[in-house]
């Protein structure tokens, strides 16, 4: 079993990092899915996404203590659990969970200089007073910190420059330039990770 981190971030806050080392086989063998969540697993073409979708049920698992898995989404495709919010993302070879009692976002996004040729469509002005335009370590958090953002909200429809705007010692966001989130920040290996929660 690939944990490669669990960790209790807060009182209300727990994240788990899974390796992708299986294959399906193992995780359906050893998971049980509600029905709905198993077949659009399997409707997914490609098998490293269905593998990093297990995955993810996996690391929920091991966060809730429960090899059976009972996730469901609202019409805005946010994820739901009963033993609290939830929120999933992955990347090549890793999926990650992060667990609350309050609504929570969380992102994983590998660390690299392509970042710098998108920073136009989603940083602020303002950042580039904390954060290095340069720098793609910078330039990564922002990006994740406001796709962790995005899906605590969970409504869509914001605009990735003007309705999120980070800042950092201590790194935070203004949402709507009225709300204050609050932002956990890490690295794994070369891989960016910011979890996002309003407590």
């Amino acid at each position: 079993m690939p944990i490669v981190l669990q960790q209790q971030l807060s009182a209300s806050v727990s994240i788990c990092i899974w390796q992708i080392a299986e294959t399906e086989a193992f995780f359906m063998e050893n998971y049980q899915l509600n029905s709905i969540d198993l077949l659009d697993i399997q409707n997914i073409k490609l098998e490293s996404r269905r593998l990093e979708k297990w995955a993810c049920r996996a690391a929920l698992g091991a966060l809730v203590g429960s090899n059976t898995i009972d996730v469901t989404y609202t019409s805005n495709g946010q994820p739901l659990h009963s033993k609290g919010f939830i929120s999933f993302s992955h990347t090549k070879n890793f999926a990650l969970v992060a667990w609350s009692v309050h609504p929570i976002g969380i992102d994983i996004e590998k660390i690299t200089p392509r970042i710098l040729n998108l920073k136009h469509k989603f940083m602020n002005p303002q950042e580039s007073i904390h954060f290095d335009p340069k720098s793609p370590k910078d330039i990564t958090l922002i990006w994740s910190a406001k796709e962790a953002i995005y899906k605590w909200y969970a409504k869509g429809e914001l605009d990735f420059s003007e309705d999120m705007i980070i800042s950092k010692n201590p790194l935070k966001a203004l949402f709507k330039k009225e709300i204050d989130i609050s932002l956990y920040q890490m690295e794994y290996q070369d891989f960016m990770i910011v979890i996002a929660t309003k407590y």
